[in-house]
């Protein structure tokens, strides 16, 4: 299954150091778990879409989400960014 999140950033936030903090912490969780993979991090490359970020990773098996949520890994993920984002949605692709 692919997991997607889209994220509207507050304003004046720099886009591409939070693209930045994503990628390393997705990469991160990438690396330590085998339900997590092939975490891709896309930017909005007009103005006017309503998101500033995707995130599209895929999940091995769809019963661990509520493991991989309470990762530490996660949890630090969103730790990092949460400040930045105004707006999240989410969905998945099977």
């Amino acid at each position: 299954m692919k997991h997607y999140e889209l994220l509207k950033l507050v304003p004046g936030a720099d886009t591409v150091a939070v693209q930045e903090k994503l990628w390393k912490c997705l990469r991160q969780l990438n690396d330590a778990t085998d339900q997590v993979t092939h975490p891709v991090v896309y930017r909005s490359c007009r103005e006017e879409d309503d998101y500033d970020l995707m995130i599209v990773v895929e999940i091995a098996e769809e019963e661990r989400i509520a493991e991989i949520r309470s990762d530490p890994l996660t949890l630090k993920l969103e730790g990092e960014v949460e400040a930045f984002i105004q707006e999240r949605k989410t969905f998945d692709h099977y």
